[in-house]
């Protein structure tokens, strides 16, 4: 089954680290760049989590 613009997509990523204002560093598998998102309501370091989100671009030239 092929991605398309627009689809629903949910992504399980690690979180790195909790910070003070409310934000989580994670990881993102075939994701290689920093990125942050509100924390989870009791997540800690290390803990996987769900993310849900539409897609919005495709790089057809790594299938991603």
């Amino acid at each position: 089954m092929a991605l398309k613009i627009g689809d629903e997509v949910t992504l399980t990523v690690t979180i790195l680290k909790v910070l003070n204002d409310g934000m989580s560093n994670i990881s993102i598998p075939s994701y290689s760049f920093p990125f942050s998102i509100d924390t989870p309501k009791r997540a800690r370091a290390g803990e996987k989590v769900d993310i849900t989100g539409f897609v919005t671009r495709i790089d057809d030239e790594v299938a991603k």
